[in-house]
């Protein structure tokens, strides 16, 4: 989802639906690079900085800069899915929609204990591990999908 959060006293508060920040920079500016917040806080304390933001890193719900910003958060970020509850159909949920299998075998392994002693129940509890790691690989790839790995010095 895009994100567009105010800066106010160093931090931009996180949406509500927040789960990982996928990228965020300043109008006009370089992404800042997210850090640990034990590195942010290194920072702060050894070095005078002014200027652009470099460094961004999560604390609680908010994030926080280095050096100190002001402004307007841009950049985007994963979010949580919508609740089902309040969905009409399920055809607007993307997880359905995008690991049908998932659901359909970990239904039939859960109504198992009403079927009665069903020689199918291993299968189907085998086919909903099987669908559920091919679901978690795929997602893992769609969510780092462009990130560069960075080595960290401590």
């Amino acid at each position: 989802a895009p994100l567009s959060q105010a800066v106010v006293s160093n931090a931009a508060a996180m949406p509500a639906d927040f789960l990982a920040l996928k990228e965020a920079y300043f109008s006009g500016e370089s992404p800042v690079e997210i850090i640990g917040l034990d590195r942010l806080r290194t920072l702060e304390n050894d070095s005078v900085g002014a200027g652009v933001p470099r460094y961004a890193a999560r604390s609680g719900d908010t994030l926080r800069f280095w050096p100190q910003a002001s402004g307007t958060l841009l950049g985007t970020y994963w979010r949580r899915p919508a609740d089902m509850a309040g969905v009409a159909t399920w055809a607007n949920n993307t997880t359905v929609v995008r690991y049908p299998e998932c659901f359909i075998y970990a239904a039939l392994a859960e109504a198992a204990p009403f079927i009665g002693d069903d020689q199918r129940v291993p299968m189907w509890e085998s086919k909903f591990r099987s669908w559920l790691n091919s679901a978690i690989r795929t997602e893992k790839v769609r969510a780092f999908d462009g990130s560069p790995l960075r080595i960290r010095a401590r």
